[in-house]
């Protein structure tokens, strides 16, 4: 798990959710917001209702997608927010694809290294 600093606050949402830029995948799109304030690069997994109605399955999701990014926090440049939201089908990936889907997106959004 990321420790708290990694993490959104609800402060930090709303705000990603109003003035950011959005990036799309085929399991999941990614908002990614740029703040002068923020230090560390900060990430949050949204699993909604659709997805699964199951807690167990929608948590299984958002520890694998943070275990991707701590993986890779060596890589990440500092300074973003960023917010996967993950689509219906993604309940079904393997987490390999869903290693690969995190960092195309990463890419996408220039926010990897």
């Amino acid at each position: 798990m990321l420790s708290k600093k990694r993490k959104d606050s609800k402060e930090l949402f709303k705000e990603v959710l109003s003035n950011s830029k959005s990036f799309y995948g085929t399991n999941m799109s990614l908002r990614v917001f740029i703040g002068d304030s923020v230090e560390n690069t900060r990430f949050s997994f949204v699993v909604s209702k659709k997805v699964s109605t199951k807690a167990n399955k929608r948590n299984l999701l958002k520890r694998r997608g943070f275990s991707v990014i701590k993986n890779t926090l060596k890589n990440i440049k500092k300074g973003f927010t960023c917010v996967f939201f993950f689509k219906k089908n993604a309940i079904t990936v393997s987490y390999t694809e869903l290693n690969k889907e995190i960092l195309f997106l990463l890419r996408k959004s220039k926010i990897l290294k």
